[in-house]
């Protein structure tokens, strides 16, 4: 019998390494020490302790030496700030991959633009600001509402949003009080968003979805798919972000493509090779019966075929996130039909006692950690039995006093 196959991990979750054992593989795992599960060695071979966010000196050379002595197949990552080490050492030791620049590309979204604009695709303005008075020029010759973003940010964390260039003092302020540095300055896009969940290889794109989002403020409360908006448009988003994969060279895995419609069409906003988040894998299970984190590592490793075609008629399958009003949680009422309900996946990460503070980011709403994911026979169904939990559980909080 052959040995397995020896593969990095950097990154990700006790599930995803339940997933990755369940292939018979030889996993090394990189994870911050804080972070490792007590249950996490039950499925790998080796736990390397290390910060390969702050720290990608030791982990390489830590990695280096045990591929020396025993060659690794593959080093992969679904983590979002393991995308770029991972891609970096695969290219250090001659491992097949995606490309650094290419996932260097998505992960700086200054470098995304310049190579949109290069290519020609979905054009929108844009420029970096190093100053309140760099981003009060820019505002003022775009001449309309603009956004700001960190140029490596993640999870809306840092975005904000200005109508008037007499507001960049205000806006800057924040940026440095979030300790966050040159800025990313574009044009605000008017228009419904969505994303497109792919999956590549060998520099082929497949679709798998078409899924729309819901947004509070700035953070995305909820996703549906498939969402069917018609068949040209739909057409014409799947080519768009298709285009752009092939625009920064990403040659294999899953991505999440995040796109609004606007008059003038589809215009990507971001992109990560990698699964979406928010519940989003749990809704390609519902919806195309599909372990997308499975893939990501059995396809690489010729263990299953990758997926040519989407199944044609999918189920539909929602998440709504619960947003509460911030305070100190007094009473969480769950009715009996719902509490009895198989279908449904109800997650509420509170209790009586607890404190809920203002949702501003989608770290936020995942340190909260309360939602819904529902299917139905097409996205309709699935978002209104969301909705349906949404307006019978209750989760009472009280305003906190102040000193």
């Amino acid at each position: 019998m052959p040995d397995p196959q020896r593969v990095v991990v950097i990154g990700g979750t006790l599930k995803n390494l339940q997933r990755y054992h369940s292939l018979g593989i030889d996993i090394t795992f990189v994870q911050s020490a804080e972070k490792v599960r007590p249950l996490s060695m039950d499925y790998c071979t080796e736990i390397l302790r290390a910060d390969f966010v702050n720290d990608y000196g030791t982990v390489e050379k830590l990695l280096l030496e045990r591929h020396l002595h025993h060659p690794f197949q593959r080093i992969l990552s679904v983590s979002e700030e393991g995308l770029v080490p991972a891609a970096r050492l695969s290219q250090l030791l001659g491992l097949e991959g995606n490309p650094l620049h290419a996932v260097w590309r998505l992960k700086d979204k200054h470098l995304m633009r310049k190579c949109l604009e290069e290519k020609g695709l979905s054009p929108v303005r844009y420029g970096i600001a190093d100053s309140a008075e760099s981003l009060r020029l820019i505002a003022r010759d775009f001449g309309r509402k603009v956004v700001v973003k960190p140029v490596c940010g993640s999870g809306s964390a840092g975005v904000l949003h200005m109508a008037h260039p007499d507001e960049a003092g205000t806006v800057w302020s924040e940026t440095l009080q979030s300790g966050h540095g040159p800025m990313l300055v574009e044009e605000h896009l008017d228009g419904p968003e969505f994303s497109v969940e792919t999956f590549s290889w060998k520099g082929q794109h497949l679709v798998l979805a078409v899924t729309r989002k819901l947004l509070h403020h700035n953070f995305e409360v909820g996703h549906s798919m498939p969402a069917e908006l018609g068949s040209h448009m739909n057409e014409e988003v799947a080519v768009t972000a298709k285009g752009l994969l092939d625009a920064v060279g990403i040659i294999e895995g899953p991505a999440h493509t995040e796109i609004r419609i606007t008059k003038d069409g589809p215009r990507i906003i971001e992109s990560q090779n990698r699964v979406g988040g928010s519940r989003i894998d749990e809704l390609l299970a519902i919806s195309l019966d599909m372990d997308i984190h499975r893939l990501a590592m059995s396809v690489p490793l010729g263990i299953d075929p990758p997926p040519v075609s989407s199944p044609v008629s999918p189920r539909g399958a929602a998440v709504r996130h619960f947003v509460p009003k911030p305070g100190r949680v007094v009473d969480v009422h769950v009715p009996d039909a719902v509490a009895a309900d198989q279908a449904l996946s109800l997650v509420l990460g509170v209790e009586p006692g607890d404190v809920v503070h203002e949702q501003r980011t989608n770290f936020d709403r995942n340190a909260l950690g309360c939602w819904v994911v529902a299917g139905g026979s097409d996205e309709d169904e699935a978002v209104q039995r969301c909705q349906g939990v949404l307006d019978s559980v209750e989760i009472v909080t009280e305003a906190m006093a102040t000193s």
